[in-house]
């Protein structure tokens, strides 16, 4: 085998090419090391595997063989169906982290609504993509759901952190129960105020307020820590409408966030809380059973006769307090026991 032929079976394993595709860029004149250069890395979504970009350039040439119109076209139909039922699914992973959250700022009293709006929460209507391949064709997808918009109405905007938490948790725990990787900055949370609908700003997902970004310097961001402020960005109050949004939570009319079953991790969770509340009681039952031996023996040990002993006796033969063993330091005497 000479070294051009290594080189094409080198190109033909690396851009996973079939003997037809070696075919077409041998008749192209393509070099096979410059096939291996054009391999799309992961940042290049953009650019196209090197076999559609051998097929686009084979047929610019040579044109379509017979009977390969039918073919690509089943081809397509092919690729639109699961692009749709891969969008279609985002969006209801979408929609079930919506509900782990409401269901998480639902437990803090200073929330009093929780809606959810924005692409998530309607039909998905189609429109040209902006992936490249599809986009060129011209061909309709269904939209991209890109984050989960919740619109909260909170009466307090001191204990926000306790808020970003709560979602941060939230997001945790979908992924724990249901495998659903849902990004914390995916979640945008736009704070409102009660009774006047008044938009405050948005929950920011930084750890500290204020983070030291460059988002931190527009004028009003971090007035109230991790209360966002975006430049130029005016709320529309229209989103909000029962034709664009969906109730999650509101304490006034005592509609809660949608029951879910419990999964099976949530059961084995609560099984392990249950599991470690009675490690915990065991061990102080345990601990006080060991203090109250040793006043035992210390009563025993000092004579009842003697005036001066009979004060510790008394003090030593009382019951122990099992709340919590004092921890072990400077400040503690002889045998772990606090002066």
């Amino acid at each position: 085998m000479s070294a051009r032929d290594d080189d094409w079976a080198k190109a033909k394993r690396l851009c996973r090419l079939s003997a037809e595709d070696v075919r077409k860029a041998r008749a192209l004149g393509l070099n096979p090391r410059k096939l291996i250069a054009n391999i799309p890395s992961p940042s290049q979504r953009w650019k196209a595997p090197v076999r559609d970009w051998i097929g686009e350039l084979y047929r610019k040439r040579f044109g379509e063989p017979p009977g390969a119109g039918a073919a690509a076209a089943s081809h397509w139909e092919r690729q639109i169906r699961e692009e749709d039922r891969s969008l279609a699914r985002r969006q209801q992973e979408f929609r079930v982290a919506a509900d782990y959250v409401a269901t998480a700022l639902a437990q803090l009293p200073m929330v009093d609504r929780v809606v959810l709006f924005g692409s998530v929460a309607r039909p998905l209507r189609r429109e040209v993509p902006r992936f490249k391949k599809f986009r060129r064709a011209g061909v309709e997808l269904l939209h991209e759901c890109k984050d989960v918009d919740l619109a909260v109405w909170v009466s307090d905007t001191h204990h926000l952190e306790l808020l970003r938490k709560s979602v941060s948790r939230a997001v945790n725990d979908l992924f724990a129960a249901e495998e659903i990787g849902v990004a914390h900055h995916q979640v945008d949370v736009f704070l409102l105020e009660p009774g006047s609908d008044r938009y405050l700003g948005r929950l920011c997902h930084f750890g500290t307020c204020p983070k030291g970004k460059p988002e931190c310097a527009i004028p009003g961001c971090g007035a109230r820590s991790f209360l966002r402020q975006h430049e130029g960005f005016v709320f529309d109050p229209r989103s909000l409408t029962a034709a664009r949004s969906v109730v999650l939570f509101d304490r006034a009319r005592a509609s809660g966030p949608p029951q879910r079953a419990r999964t099976d991790f949530e059961d084995r969770k609560a099984i392990c809380e249950i599991a470690e509340d009675e490690k915990q009681q065991e061990a102080i039952r345990a601990v006080g059973l060991r203090n109250a031996g040793r006043c035992a023996d210390e009563a025993r040990r000092l004579s009842p006769l003697d005036p001066a002993g009979e004060e510790k006796a008394r003090r030593a033969a009382e019951p122990p307090l099992l709340a919590k063993r004092p921890r072990r330091g400077a400040d503690e005497g002889v045998n772990g026991q606090t002066p």
